[in-house]
């Protein structure tokens, strides 16, 4: 008997059927960009790319593209709250790195504050040796930086 869904090894959110992955499995890095993700219909196909993609370079792409299209003034509350999972579980340092520099591109004021907030909490040692990642947490500064200056406005 075949499977309906199981689990991605590379992060701890949930599970994704052998059909859905199947499906994306069919995107590489070369077709998620910013051009093939402007409607709000798509989002979903990012999303899934985000979590559930084997390829971390991919799952790297989609955070860019979030971060793109967040920086354009794009309202993506939903997609931004997916990079913290990303930031948290994912097991690749380069998809971890490029979500939390899509956090510091976000430019609605309340997305904003959930960012700045995540990244707040994470900053504090020990919060997990995962996130507490020196690479990771050279992005954090500097993706606070650039929040705090979108605060201050």
């Amino acid at each position: 008997m075949k499977d309906k869904e199981f689990s991605v090894r590379h992060t701890v959110v949930g599970h994704i059927s052998r059909e859905r992955l199947e499906y994306i499995s069919d995107f590489t890095s070369e077709n998620v960009t910013v051009e093939n993700y402007r409607k709000f219909l798509d989002y979903k196909d990012l999303a899934d790319i985000l979590i559930y993609y084997p390829n971390p370079i991919t799952r790297h792409e989609a955070s860019f593209v979030i971060g793109e299209l967040a920086e354009s003034g794009h309202h993506l509350s939903v997609l931004i709250s997916l990079l913290m999972p990303v930031i948290k579980f994912d097991e690749s340092i380069v998809a971890k790195h490029e979500a939390v520099e899509a956090l510091g591109k976000v430019s609605n004021p309340n997305d904003v504050v959930m960012a700045y907030r995540f990244l707040t909490k994470i900053t504090k040692p020990g919060y997990d040796e995962g996130v507490y990642h020196l690479d990771v947490q050279a992005t954090v500064r500097e993706s606070m930086g650039k929040l705090e200056r979108k605060l201050l406005k």
